[in-house]
């Protein structure tokens, strides 16, 4: 009888020690559940950040497209104002430097000059 009673005394040690782990081992599960949880979410989060960050970077690139365009449809404008002018005044100069210098005036000062300027805003399309 004393031998059933420890055996008895025994296992029930051994289902508590049991249930026991098996609480441990249900709040470990529960934890690493909630734990995979905020990885997702953290996961989703910068996926979308990450999307939202090629977007903007997408849309830099086409307006960094655009503005080149721009700047080299102003520098050829540029390029051609400055021939035209040149060559206007390369003709105003020629003609009428005969006539100046018979007056006393010095060509130089006639080169001094700075070229007037034109609607740019208007060409790029700017108001």
């Amino acid at each position: 009888k004393d031998e059933q009673v420890k055996l008895a005394t025994d296992h029930q040690q051994k289902i508590q020690q049991l249930t026991q782990e098996l609480e441990e081992a249900k709040q470990t599960a529960s934890l690493s559940v909630k734990l995979q949880m905020l990885k997702e979410g953290d996961l989703r989060d910068l996926q979308e950040r990450y999307k939202t960050a090629q977007i903007t970077l997408e849309n830099q690139n086409e307006l960094l497209e655009k503005l080149s365009d721009r700047l080299g449809s102003a520098a050829q404008y540029f390029h051609l104002i400055s021939q035209e002018e040149v060559s206007e005044k390369e003709k105003v100069i020629s003609s009428s430097t005969a006539k100046l210098e018979k007056e006393g005036i010095a060509s130089e000062e006639i080169k001094k000059e700075k070229p007037p300027r034109r609607g740019l805003a208007r060409f790029f399309g700017f108001k």
